[in-house]
């Protein structure tokens, strides 16, 4: 409550325990909270009912509509909005993909996806790409609405899997691959102009890196004449690509990790590395340390297409018996301030344009396991 003099908790109406697990467990009534086109409160999944509601405020109500659902996932992936404001919906139960237009208040399905195979969205443009089965030709529905048989790329049998058009190079990238429901590395990548034909874009990557399988929530840069792109897996290396007159070609790729950007400074830093080791290996008395290299921080500056080793930065780690496991999320970044890194020593707040150490929060002074958060210009750690 804005402004009270002492913090106040209601009850929410509706969030009554009905499950034995819910009643142990409470927090399992409205887990995910997450807002959705459509709706004017805040939807939440009722973890253990395959169930959704609405949270206005004051109360929970059932969602009683066809779409959002949980069936197949599609309330946590399969919600897609577009850059102006038109939304769709890959549905499992019932299997049509649903649409929203942007004055719209209601999800209606698009009647000619009704068992569709797969489905996968160009975040760029706002259109959806379907497949009745493997064998039929892709179809798009634009943002608009209408829906037209489109002719992408195939490569060595791969047929295309996702599609990002990025306005600033006037044109759209397509990724080919099998289609497998776990994350593989696409089979190639190919560019087309807004007024020209598809082409490959030759990708030889050093051994090690892999093409990303999907252009699905990466972070792409562009400036000066360079495309930087981030997969939202960590998993697949980023790629930085040369633009020129209508073509594209690969300068360089980055290590895999986890890579956050920095306003300020138009760095990108990344944390590259394992998030578990073996302490020791080997078998009966003889044991060896693993040779396998602890995770490490890089930094890559704006317009470089090379990294830099931040020095002296290691990852803040607990070792249970023979496992070393470091920390899942360790870099904060707050706006254009600074940069705040979970190290093994402490908190390390480095420089927001340089990123050299500025100073050490050690463990022994703000807790074992601090969380950043941002209020307004300040930051703070609670304990």
């Amino acid at each position: 409550m804005a402004n009270a003099e002492e913090f106040c908790v209601v009850p929410v109406a509706g969030s009554e325990a009905k499950l034995p697990v819910e009643f142990e467990q409470p927090y399992r009534i409205a887990t995910s909270p997450r807002t959705v086109p459509g709706f004017d409160g805040i939807i939440v999944e009722a973890a253990n009912r395959q169930e959704l509601y609405e949270f206005n405020g004051s109360s929970l109500s059932l969602v009683v509509d066809e779409f959002p659902h949980v069936w197949g996932f599609a309330f946590e992936h399969g919600i897609h909005v577009g850059p102006n404001g038109e939304a769709f919906g890959f549905g499992s139960r019932p299997r049509v993909i649903f649409r929203l237009g942007s004055n719209a208040s209601s999800w209606e399905p698009v009647e000619a996806t009704r068992g569709y195979e797969r489905a996968f969205f160009d975040q760029g443009a706002g259109d959806v790409y379907w497949q009745a089965t493997s064998s039929d030709p892709l179809k798009r529905i634009q943002a608009s609405g209408s829906s037209e048989e489109v002719d992408l790329p195939v490569f060595n049998g791969d047929q295309t899997i996702s599609i990002r058009t990025i306005a600033e190079i006037n044109g759209a990238l397509a990724l080919t691959g099998s289609l497998s429901s776990t994350p593989r590395a696409s089979s190639s990548l190919w560019f087309r102009p807004f007024a020209g034909e598809w082409t490959r874009t030759h990708v030889a990557l050093p051994e090690g890196h892999r093409l990303l399988p999907t252009f699905q929530d990466a972070k792409i840069e562009v400036g000066n004449g360079m495309v930087r792109i981030f997969p939202s897996d960590n998993a697949f290396a980023p790629l930085i690509f040369r633009f020129f007159e209508d073509e594209l070609s690969l300068v360089s790729s980055l290590p895999a990790g986890s890579w956050d950007y920095h306003t300020g400074s138009k760095n990108w830093i990344g944390r590259i590395g394992p998030w578990s080791l073996l302490s020791k290996s080997g078998l009966g008395s003889w044991q060896e340390t693993p040779k396998t290299r602890p995770p490490h921080f890089l930094v890559l500056g704006p317009d470089e297409t090379v990294v830099r080793l931040i020095p002296g930065l290691t990852s803040q780690n607990e070792i249970v018996g023979e496992t070393v496991s470091y920390h899942p999320d360790p870099i904060t970044i707050s706006g254009e301030g600074p940069v705040f890194v979970h190290a093994d020593e402490g908190i390390v707040v480095l420089d927001g344009v340089s990123f050299s150490q500025m100073e050490v929060l050690p463990y022994e002074e703000i807790g074992d396991h601090p969380t950043i958060k941002s209020l307004g210009g300040a930051e703070y750690h609670p304990v």
